[in-house]
């Protein structure tokens, strides 16, 4: 019984946060539609912030990256330069930061995009298309 309090409650602060930046950032559209059930308001919700994301470009941050290259880049890690050349490998282990689209953010809005796909009344028109701006993000699983 806590688990289903628990869930309900999170739905509940969800959906409240939702209102409060949906009534700010002009969904005034969303909220005259008629939906036929919860996945296809979710559907329309998320629809309508992705294509105002995409419009101003995926989140990006940088991302820590370890790599064994054929040039300097970032930091040299020493220790793993050595083992490189007791293996007779020419490559420099280095670390470094990357700029990158591929993050926690963007993984968990294709993961959600992913789940609406599955449910068979949703807009699959609309979610496909934002899928194509998603192919260079890893797929999480819930």
């Amino acid at each position: 019984m806590k688990v289903k309090n628990t869930v309900i409650k999170n739905v509940y602060y969800m959906l409240t946060y939702a209102f409060k930046v949906l009534t700010h950032n002009n969904y005034d559209q969303v909220a005259s539609e008629n939906f036929d059930d919860i996945y296809n308001l979710f559907a329309a919700i998320l629809i309508k912030g992705v294509n105002k994301q995409i419009k101003q470009g995926l989140y990006k941050e940088y991302i820590n990256r370890q790599d064994n290259i054929a040039t300097i880049k970032g930091k040299e890690n020493i220790k793993g330069t050595i083992k490189n050349r007791m293996q007779r490998k020419q490559l420099i282990a280095c670390e470094y930061d990357e700029l990158s689209e591929d993050n926690i953010f963007n993984q968990i809005i294709k993961a959600t995009i992913v789940l609406l796909l599955k449910e068979e009344s949703v807009q699959k028109n609309q979610l496909k298309k934002l899928m194509l701006h998603f192919s260079s993000i890893t797929l999480i699983h819930s």
